[in-house]
């Protein structure tokens, strides 16, 4: 255990173990990088600022032109045909593309500005998604309830679109008491049942669900769609849902941002590299100590894997995949790899979460629960990416 005035010291929450790292830390190492002063052309002085300091645009164009190349190693699951392997590239591109739409709307904002922005656009979205039925001052609280709610809680949607929140016992009370509170203000000045406007908060839960329950409920609309071609509203609808979720989740908070960081900047760098705008030797040594980092608990014998997840991990996995793809024509035909991606859901573990005033490190991997990715290499491939990984190129 380390020095704790130096906020390096183990901690106890819900009886998980964490070292627990100021923020401050983490923006010291990032400013002290000489690699990401040369990759970038300029110096950065906090993790923010190397947020902010990456073309998120040229990301999204570069890892789109490769999509092509990459979308062999895209398996899904083992019974997938090819008409759900495209499926599943289109939809971790758009979740790349949500990324950097949200990441670009923050560009400049500090938490606080950030959250009100949100609160913001979301009313909007909920001015949509009710039909115009829930606005004004209504739709502002009901924003900020839904940002809060999804901050606390988590949701998801049945096959059925039947609407289940999980929330702490005492704030799940109040978010209940707080609701019909709203729905019951509403209704009055409405002029209706209470009990209808209540049924109609069901979209609390595209804020609260993942992206495969946004999905479900945007499937729901199409439906309608296919009975009622010209439904009203139902085309804005489906416009808005991606960014109630995202909205509401926050997709642009720095936990989100750290999973599509590292293959922005291994992108940049082997693009540089194969434009002879950056040296091949330096391009293979941090890429191998970047890998090396992300699978350090993954590796084995006959296998290397990388799992990544959370909100918008589709969009992460696709960058890493790219990325890769740009490593391979770095290499000898001898050294070049194969792997694969794989689409699952359940439960799955993360090694370190970044938070508004810390980083937390997790002396044991920390349980999630969603959709997550996982990249794996097997056999001959993954005894190629070791040789890699230990410089033997």
């Amino acid at each position: 255990m380390r020095d704790a005035a130096k906020g390096d010291h183990s901690s106890v929450d819900d009886v998980v173990f964490y070292l627990s790292v100021p923020r401050e830390e983490d923006d010291r190492i990032v400013a002290e990088s000489k690699w990401v002063r040369s990759l970038l052309g300029r110096p950065v002085k906090s993790w923010r600022e190397l947020v902010d300091a990456i073309d998120w645009s040229w990301v999204l164009g570069r890892a789109k032109e490769l999509a092509d190349a990459v979308r062999p190693w895209i398996v899904g699951h083992e019974e997938a045909d090819e008409v759900e392997r495209i499926k599943l590239l289109e939809k971790m591109l758009e979740e790349l593309a949500l990324f950097v739409r949200f990441i670009k709307a923050r560009k400049g904002l500090d938490d606080g500005r950030w959250r009100e922005e949100r609160a913001r656009r979301l009313a909007k979205a909920v001015e949509t998604l009710s039909g115009r039925k829930i606005t004004g001052k209504y739709a502002d609280e009901f924003a900020e309830l839904i940002i809060e709610s999804a901050e606390r809680c988590s949701g998801e949607f049945t096959e059925d679109l039947e609407l289940r929140i999980d929330c702490p016992e005492e704030y799940g009370r109040r978010l209940k008491k707080r609701l019909d509170k709203l729905a019951r203000k509403l209704a009055s000045d409405l002029k209706e049942d209470v009990k209808k406007i209540m049924s109609e908060f069901w979209i609390i839960g595209v804020g609260l669900s993942d992206r495969d329950g946004v999905e479900r409920v945007k499937r729901w609309f199409w439906d309608i769609l296919e009975i009622v071609p010209r439904a009203t509203n139902v085309w804005e609808i489906i416009a808005v849902l991606d960014d109630a979720y995202c909205l509401a989740k926050d997709c642009a908070k720095d936990d989100v941002a750290k999973r599509f960081i590292a293959p922005a900047l291994k992108l940049i760098m082997l693009d540089k590299t194969l434009r002879g705008k950056y040296p091949k030797d330096e391009a293979l040594l941090y890429s191998r100590e970047m890998i090396g980092a992300a699978i350090k608990d993954s590796m084995g014998p006959d296998e290397v894997a990388l799992t990544i997840g959370g909100e918008l991990g589709g969009g992460a996995a696709f960058l890493n995949l790219a990325a890769l793809r740009l490593l391979n024509e770095l290499l000898p035909n001898e050294m070049k790899f194969k792997v694969q991606l794989y689409a699952y859901r359940g439960i799955y573990y993360v090694t370190s979460e970044i938070l508004p005033n810390e980083v937390r490190i997790y002396l044991k991997p920390y349980p999630k629960k969603g959709t997550y990715y996982r990249i794996i290499a097997t056999g001959e491939d993954a005894a190629r990416f070791m040789r890699l990984l230990v410089g033997s190129t």
